[in-house]
């Protein structure tokens, strides 16, 4: 676990602002999968933080409400196509909630060096079948969001000196 914070504290972007890339990706999640939430997150020792988020008003929940801490503890995707019937969820308050979460799905989000630094994830307030396609699609994204979180960071290193330049 030390590893993988030092590895999300190494990309130094938790608690910074909105960016159009990440934006970005969160809407391709949302129109790709026809889900009414999408998430781009991070996560540390005590929450999940919203780099992008579309769909939700919170910007950060504390790690135990969290679905997303399921994918970072058996690194692997999950799917579930309906959280009121799955034992591990069906007691959290994003589900009994009204209008709560039924459909999740969601990908690690991991670094270069085999490290889940968060993930992204797509949620639905109605039952859904899956079509197979979800985790193949949030994989694909995934990826496209390690590089841009990794090439943000390297063009925050001067490459000749390794010194930051910001």
């Amino acid at each position: 676990e030390s590893e993988r914070l030092a590895a999300l504290d190494r990309l130094d972007i938790l608690d910074t602002g909105r960016e159009e890339a990440f934006d970005r990706i969160a809407r391709l999640i949302r129109l790709s999968l026809g889900v009414e939430t999408s998430i781009v997150s991070l996560i540390d020792s005590h929450r999940q933080w919203y780099k992008a988020a579309i769909g939700t008003p919170h910007k950060q929940v504390p790690i135990q409400e969290t679905f997303c801490q399921v994918v970072v503890r058996d690194k692997a995707p999950l799917l579930v196509t309906d959280a009121s019937a799955d034992s591990r969820f069906s007691d959290n308050p994003h589900v009994t909630a009204s209008g709560g979460v039924r459909f999740y799905a969601s990908v690690p989000l991991t670094t270069r060096d085999g490290h889940i630094v968060g993930t992204i994830c797509a949620i639905d307030s109605k039952v859904r079948p899956t079509t197979g396609n979800e985790l193949s699609i949030l994989t694909d994204l995934a990826e496209i969001t390690v590089n841009e979180m990794e090439l943000r960071q390297l063009a925050a290193v001067d490459a000749l000196t390794g010194v930051a330049t910001r």
